[in-house]
């Protein structure tokens, strides 16, 4: 029920797209029209539809929660707190070219696939931070409100297929014979307008383009001399 969309993921079945925005926004939006369906801040970064609905991380002191949501509403059905993820992953949770995740149903189940890789920070070179290992994977199941011990790999068993997280930065995608694309423009003076724009596959034209979002335009901090 789990594809591609930028800056989040979609539910074709649904026919809803999640889309994670600037001040940790999550914003639904209707595939049909680009109409804004619901909106939510603080409940992370969208990793994969299930049956149970849409399911989400976000950044904690504990290492990372996970939220479920209602895809229509946004309404939270259930919240699980602290799952275990080791230190350096949970710090790199929001960035998207550093930690990636999706979720696959098992039964009543739901596993959570994530992959994670060190990056150059703060400038340390990336083989001289300790105990460094270029790119992790891990596993942990959620059922009946409690969530299984980090496994150490995400190895599936026999005759088991298991997605593969992919981290990917790219601000559009293809469902069926729509493609999608996420820009941002300016607006106006000191503001950003982040619109959301659906195109036929086949010939090009354009079917929708929304405004998903106005927010001011931020600068980067003055370098250091």
């Amino acid at each position: 029920m789990t594809a591609p969309f930028p800056a989040g993921v979609a539910d074709p079945v649904r026919r809803v797209a999640f889309t994670r925005l600037a001040g940790d926004e999550l914003v639904a939006v209707d595939l049909r029209n680009g109409e804004v369906l619901w909106r939510r801040v603080g409940v992370g970064r969208p990793i994969g539809a299930v049956a149970a609905g849409l399911v989400t991380m976000s950044r904690s002191d504990g290492g990372a929660d996970v939220f479920f949501l209602d895809a229509q509403t946004g309404a939270t059905h259930r919240r699980i707190e602290s799952v275990p993820l080791p230190n350096w992953v949970a710090a790199e949770l929001d960035s998207t070219d550093a930690f990636t995740a999706t979720t696959f149903a098992k039964g009543d189940d739901v596993e959570i696939v994530w992959k994670a890789r060190r990056l150059y920070r703060e400038g340390i070179a990336r083989q001289n931070q300790a105990g460094n290992t270029a790119e992790v994977t891990g596993c942990f199941a959620i059922a009946s409100g409690n969530t299984a011990a980090v496994e150490s790999s995400a190895t599936s068993k026999p005759g088991e297929v298991r997605p593969e997280p992919h981290f990917d930065v790219s601000m559009q995608a293809t469902l069926g014979n729509h493609q999608f694309a996420l820009e941002t423009v300016p607006a106006g003076p000191g503001e950003l307008s982040v619109i959301l724009k659906a195109r036929d596959q086949d010939s090009g034209s354009t079917l929708w383009e929304r405004e998903i979002k106005r927010q001011q335009e931020s600068r980067p901090p003055p370098r250091r001399m």
